[in-house]
């Protein structure tokens, strides 16, 4: 099996976890988070930030990781649509990974840190943080389906 091929294999796997992620906020997750108190979000936040914020680099590094191998290897044995797909799929993954250093994890640190917050400041957390995930969700969905239309050809 050619090494492009494993790379890829590895790289989708890791991929489809973040896009996983996405995919459960867009069906379900974020109608939920919407339609709860802002305060009751606020609490689920600061019991599942503390997991995810253990777990999800791990991912997205690896990700990030393989992402620069499969684009090395595909300007060196692809097409130039296969090195456009490539480059795109990991162009989407930094745009979430800048995204979410922006904006997700600021609104993170202020949730963890907020003790009994506003209702005008615990919406506006609320609000802001289902705006950017669902906008990051986007991207890393768009860079998903880059790679779906790669193994495709």
């Amino acid at each position: 099996m050619p090494v492009i091929n494993v790379v890829l294999a590895l790289y989708m796997i890791l991929y489809f976890v973040l896009a996983s992620q996405a995919v459960f906020y867009k069906l379900c997750f974020s109608s939920v988070f919407q339609r709860i108190p802002a305060q009751q979000f606020i609490n689920i936040r600061k019991l599942a930030d503390p997991l995810l914020e253990t777990r999800l680099p791990v991912f997205y590094y690896s990700c990030l990781a393989f992402g620069i191998l499969f684009i090395i290897l595909s300007f060196l044995q692809g097409t130039i649509f296969t090195q456009v797909l490539a480059a795109l799929s990991f162009v989407f993954l930094i745009i979430d990974v800048i995204l979410a250093r922006k904006y997700n994890i600021p609104i993170n640190l202020q949730i963890r840190t907020v003790v009994n917050p506003a209702e005008v400041l615990a919406v506006r957390l609320q609000n802001e943080w289902l705006k950017w995930i669902d906008t990051r969700g986007n991207f890393i969905l768009a860079g998903f389906l880059m790679l779906i239309i790669y193994t495709c050809l």
